[in-house]
């Protein structure tokens, strides 16, 4: 099922509809009949389907769906501790900029900190980039929506550090889903890109499929942080 589909909640559409004609019900959420008979039927329907309905019904998105917890993130340490591989869209920083998939290597063990720092599972390790950079790393497991990795490097010529924030909240088989971010090739402003780690290799056919499974939702409105244009 895309990412973008959903499973409904049959059964409160069914007391919806239940001694009404499915026509009638239809016209009053401004769907279609056949899209009300396929909610029915409890098969998936598009999220901005259900948004509208529930924004129709003046009700919680929650209400009208079902949970599905097929990409949650694994609870498992071994899990993380099993990741080898890591694919990431960048700028090409050693050209001109172009932005493509490059290739990294994963080597995450799980550490023990007694009472101190953030509730979760810590991890820490060496993530290696295609070009030989090591990138020092903490990662923390905190739920089942939520797994992180802060990285570091030093620019042996310079002495600079250089680094790198990973969030995953997806999981598709033994590929966590996620997003980086870091400083641009011009160093002048943050980027955000896919990264996807995994347990084997990926081939491109693969992360194709990933990169359209997955989307990232970029929507930002001032209205949300109390501010009025």
């Amino acid at each position: 099922m895309p990412i973008s589909d959903v499973l409904p909640n049959k059964q409160f559409f069914a007391d919806l509809v239940d001694d009404s004609k499915q026509s009638a019900v239809a016209k009053r959420l401004r769907i279609s009949v056949g899209t009300l008979r396929t909610i029915l039927q409890g098969k998936s329907v598009s999220a901005g389907t259900i948004e509208l309905i529930a924004e129709r019904l003046n009700v919680p998105v929650g209400q009208l769906i079902l949970r599905t917890d097929d990409r949650w993130l694994t609870m498992d340490p071994e899990f993380y501790e099993s990741l080898e591989f890591g694919y990431f869209l960048d700028h090409d920083r050693r050209a001109f900029g172009e932005v493509k998939w490059w290739t990294e290597t994963v080597s995450i063990t799980r550490v023990v900190h007694g009472n101190a720092g953030p509730p979760g599972v810590h991890f820490n390790g060496v993530v290696s980039n295609q070009w030989g950079n090591d990138f020092n790393v903490s990662g923390l497991l905190t739920n089942q929506f939520h797994f992180s990795l802060t990285g570091t490097h030093e620019v042996a010529d310079t002495g600079d550090l250089i680094s790198f924030d990973a969030a995953f909240s997806q999981q598709v088989d033994d590929v966590l889903c996620g997003t980086w971010s870091g400083i641009n090739h011009f160093e002048s402003r943050t980027t955000l890109f896919r990264i996807f780690l995994s347990t084997a290799r990926l081939s491109r056919e693969k992360i194709r499929k990933l990169t359209n499974a997955v989307r990232i939702e970029t929507h930002f409105e001032s209205h949300h942080f109390g501010y009025e244009d």
